[in-house]
Formats: C-alpha cells, sequence, structure tokens
C-alpha cells in the first residue's frame, strides 16, 4: 500500500469522514480518493480554489500560504489543505453532527505531513 493510500484510509477513519480526494493543484489531476461520494469531478475547481487564494493574498500583501480552509454547509464540513511541497491538495468532506472539527483538522495536518 502506498503513502497515498494510507493517508487516504487514515482520513476516513476519523469520524464522520464521508469522503476525501487528494488533487494535484497545478494540473487538476485526482492523485487519489476515497469515500462515499466521488470528488473526480470537482479537481479542476478545487485547483482554482488554491490557486485564487494565493492570488488574495499576493493581493494583501501577505507573504503567507493557505494553512487550511473550510466551507460550513448545513450539514458537513468541507476542508481545503495544500500540500506545497507535493503541489498537492487535500479536499475532504465530514459530517457536521459526527465529527468534531478540531479533530478533523489535526487529522488532516497529519495526513499532510505524511505526505509530504
Amino acid at each position: 500500500m502506498s503513502t497515498l493510500d494510507a493517508s487516504l484510509d487514515a482520513i476516513m477513519e476519523i469520524d464522520g469522514a464521508i469522503a476525501v480526494a487528494v488533487f494535484d493543484f497545478a494540473k487538476g489531476a485526482v492523485l487519489g480518493e476515497r469515500g462515499e461520494i466521488s470528488l473526480r469531478g470537482i479537481a479542476s475547481g478545487v485547483a482554482a480554489l488554491v490557486q485564487a487564494k494565493g492570488t488574495v493574498m499576493k493581493g494583501l500583501n501577505m507573504n503567507e500560504n493557505m494553512e487550511d480552509g473550510m466551507f460550513t454547509l448545513e450539514t458537513q464540513y468541507h476542508l481545503v489543505k495544500p500540500v506545497y511541497s507535493k503541489s498537492a491538495v487535500i479536499y475532504a468532506i465530514f459530517d457536521k453532527n459526527k465529527s468534531m472539527l478540531a479533530l478533523v483538522r489535526r487529522g488532516l495536518q497529519d495526513v499532510a505531513a505524511s505526505i509530504a
């Protein structure tokens, strides 16, 4: 089993995990995915999102990278975690009622470090 496969499996073991994918944000390609729903159709959108956030940071004269990002829906958390050293981004969806946000963010941080 590859490091990427193990990382995807580790994210899916976090309470409330619905789906996860790792994308190459430079190309918009899917590197791997797991879960109840396919995230393949959003690869280019996620890549554009990470690139747009970089543009915003430059526009604000902030010399920092995005650590992570989150969209909160009525029933779900959608988290974006760039792995800059691999030109990759982790996109994960969690059930809002079954997951603890702090544990989710920590789990994504650990996985990002393992694939960096």
